[in-house]
């Protein structure tokens, strides 16, 4: 939205010191009008310089990204990194429940039936007869 209005700045602001710009070589009024006019047609070239600056970096601005995206995709940099086979087991690990003392990959993703078990990293090595409950309950607790 604001790059519309630095163009329509851009292009009033030319066309009012090519105005100024004319007008001063005229000299066809006193001497105070024609040193103001010699004045804007001074100053104006600068204020148009700076909408000019102000719409480059705009432009800058808005393209960079773009640019930057499609370096990264051709580089192959925006590519995810392929898993490896350990980083596979360790997230099966991560990912699982407790059947027969063993740490197994759970189907739904979550550490057992039960919503208060604990991470398979702090139950793996306890036995049934750590479970809550006692003998026969697949999800473990850490007893004090």
């Amino acid at each position: 939205i604001k790059v519309p209005v630095i163009i329509a700045t851009l292009v009033l602001t030319t066309a009012v010191m090519d105005f100024f710009v004319e007008v001063a070589k005229e000299e066809c009024s006193d001497e105070t009008t024609n040193y103001t006019f010699e004045y804007l047609a001074e100053k104006l070239p600068e204020v148009v310089s700076s909408n000019g600056a102000v719409l480059a970096m705009d432009i800058i601005m808005l393209v960079v990204p773009y640019l930057w995206g499609w370096i990264k995709h051709c580089l192959g940099w925006d590519k995810k990194e392929e898993e490896t086979d350990e980083d596979k087991e360790i997230s099966n690990v991560e990912m699982g429940e407790i059947q027969d003392n063993k740490v197994v990959p759970s189907s739904s993703g979550s550490y057992g039936d039960d919503e208060d078990a604990l991470p398979p990293s702090r139950t793996d090595n306890l036995t049934e007869e750590h479970a809550v409950g006692g003998p026969g309950n697949r999800t473990a607790a850490l007893m004090g």
